[in-house]
């Protein structure tokens, strides 16, 4: 049978210092490792999410610039398609349309590190190519009405 001063040993009795800290240093553990993977998930997302930027804007820009040559009826000669643009690194990387007046007609595209139209004229075809300055390139080709 208990008696009453057992009882009180027993319900004073708390975790000893050396429980208290192999808890301490198990959670501290489990914490910094959950916090790693953390740091990493959001770095990734980070770059993912980047990525689908820089190709969300470079598909735009491929739609555009597509559209504006296949709206023109006046595409002959096909060397005049990289004349229709400006593009230069001085002006951070975006890409300019230009109109019949030589004038500028708005930005097509940003943050641009390569822009090129390749024609050839035996095939009638021109290839475009966007490069992002996060590496993110596109590349399409379009049959001209020559």
């Amino acid at each position: 049978m208990l008696k009453l001063s057992d009882y009180k040993k027993e319900k004073n009795r708390g975790f000893t210092l050396v429980e208290l800290i192999v808890t301490i240093v198990l959670f501290s553990i489990v914490a910094i490792a959950s916090l790693g993977i953390l740091s990493a998930t959001m770095t990734t997302r980070g770059e993912i999410e980047s990525r689908l930027r820089d190709q969300v804007a470079l598909r735009q820009a491929i739609v555009s610039i597509t559209k504006d040559i296949r709206e023109d009826p006046e595409v002959t000669p096909p060397e005049t398609l990289q004349d229709r643009y400006d593009w230069r690194d001085g002006y951070d990387g975006v890409l300019f349309r230009i109109d019949e007046s030589g004038n500028y007609a708005g930005a097509v595209a940003e943050n641009l590190s390569e822009f090129s139209i390749d024609t050839d004229n035996d095939r009638g075809q021109a290839v475009i190519t966007l490069k992002s300055q996060g590496g993110q390139e596109v590349t399409t080709t379009i049959y001209l009405r020559i």
